[in-house]
């Protein structure tokens, strides 16, 4: 840290009174080299908190660090400066750890800013610079916690009043992990730390008056947040004739299995009396001019709270499906939830390579890509919406994704939900030209 460029910076460290004696006198002796080099040294017990000392209190921003981490020489301020052009109240970079053996482990790639993804996991690690006023920690909780479950309840905090966040997509921390440590007591970090987080995780959960249930994730320090959908919810499902008899019939009978028997309605222009089950409704629509039509007619047509609109190039994966997706879609500020898409091979389509990282993402990381073409949306949220405009699922998913970004509204991908992708179907190429083909 001495060796940073950045010139208008002050580091406080906090010696707790659980020191053992041996670190306490060496902190005694640099305590000197400390003041000379503008380090201030704060001894406090375990009650105290220090986010309201007068160091912090005083700056602008605040980057809590433990030892062991290393910060690139223009780190403070690459981080202020990108705090500065946008007035942002939270900054933060890429990380990677670091034994010793000196050889850099992968980088850790870090998502854009999303309170949903938060909720899911740690993401944001190390190195985070926050602006001072969003500091808010119980006392006795700096002493009590591990540095990474903090971090962690720092952030969950923070985030309500966070109006704007950057991420910086380079590494300016690195992470001393070492290497040498027993696998018993490493596993036993990771069960406290895990611990400690999961309880950070309820009381934000309560603090913001939601309605959900938490559970583990299928990975260590992952959770899974699930919404209360609340009774008397109506769910429908549209699927617009734009494809091959058969696709369509494989398409329809994959969204019947689930255990939550939405309405499907199928949207056509063609007779297709005794070819579907009987279950699904068949809307008419003369003329069709448009996929947009398709889907706009059977938006109107259904009185749902949720609408999922489902192009018929792709068939559901298990009968679980659309439960995940609503648990989403009810979270509060967001408008569209889509599923992972594969292959029947099982290479992965949806979510890009750019944003998938196993976990719930915040569609804006990609502000040019639209949606993929099987999405739930919030009916409210389609109203206005021009779909008749759009001659394909690429560009209606355009349509529909700039109106909820400029209303401010959250676009999730969640991987527990799949659909599989056939034939010539390619969410990753130009959606418009197969349904024109198809048509």
């Amino acid at each position: 840290m001495r060796r940073q460029y950045y010139p208008h910076w002050r580091v406080l460290v906090v010696a707790p009174d659980t020191l053992g004696a041996g670190l306490r006198e060496r902190l005694t002796i640099l305590e000197e080299r400390f003041r000379a080099d503008g380090v201030e040294l704060v001894r406090v017990p375990h009650v105290a908190d220090p986010f309201a000392h007068r160091v912090v209190r005083e700056a602008d921003y605040v980057i809590p660090l433990a030892p062991g981490d290393l910060l690139r020489l223009d780190a403070i301020g690459e981080l202020v400066l990108s705090a500065r052009e946008v007035d942002a109240d939270l900054v933060y970079a890429y990380e990677q750890d670091l034994d010793e053996s000196n050889v850099p482990r992968p980088v850790r790639r870090k998502a854009v800013w999303s309170p949903h993804l938060l909720f899911h996991c740690s993401y944001l690690g190390r190195g985070v610079m926050y602006r001072s006023t969003l500091l808010d920690l119980p006392a006795g909780r700096v002493a009590a916690f591990p540095f990474d479950a903090l971090v962690y309840d720092l952030a969950l905090r923070a985030a309500p009043r966070v109006k704007r966040a950057v991420c910086v997509p380079v590494v300016l921390c690195t992470v001393h992990v070492p290497a040498l440590r027993p696998e018993s007591q490493r596993v036993a970090q990771e069960q406290e730390v895990a611990r400690l987080e999961e309880q950070s995780l309820r009381e934000a959960v309560w603090r913001q008056g939601l309605s959900a249930k938490i559970t583990r994730g299928p990975r260590p320090r992952t959770f899974r947040v699930r919404h209360d959908l609340g009774k008397g919810t109506r769910i429908s499902v549209v699927v617009p004739d734009v494809g091959s008899l058969k696709a369509l019939q494989r398409c329809v009978r994959s969204l019947g299995s689930t255990t939550l028997k939405p309405e499907v309605v199928v949207a056509t222009a063609r007779d297709l009396r005794g070819k579907l089950p009987r279950t699904v409704q068949l809307l008419r629509v003369e003329e069709p001019k448009s996929y947009g039509t398709l889907v706009e007619a059977g938006v109107l047509h259904s009185a749902s709270d949720y609408v999922v609109i489902a192009h018929p190039g792709a068939e559901a994966h298990g009968n679980e499906w659309l439960l995940p997706l609503l648990e989403e879609a009810a979270a509060p500020d967001v408008a569209a939830v889509s599923p992972k898409l594969v292959s029947p091979e099982g290479s992965s389509l949806w979510p890009p390579p750019e944003m998938a990282s196993g976990w719930l993402q915040h569609a804006p990381t990609l502000l040019q890509c639209p949606l993929p073409p099987v999405t739930v949306y919030c009916r409210e949220d389609l109203q206005g919406c021009k779909l008749r405009r759009a001659r394909g699922a690429e560009q209606l998913a355009r349509i529909v994704g700039k109106r909820l970004r400029k209303r401010g509204r959250s676009m999730l991908s969640v991987p527990y939900a799949t659909f599989y992708v056939h034939g010539a179907f390619d969410p990753s190429g130009p959606w418009a030209a197969v349904d024109d083909e198809d048509a």
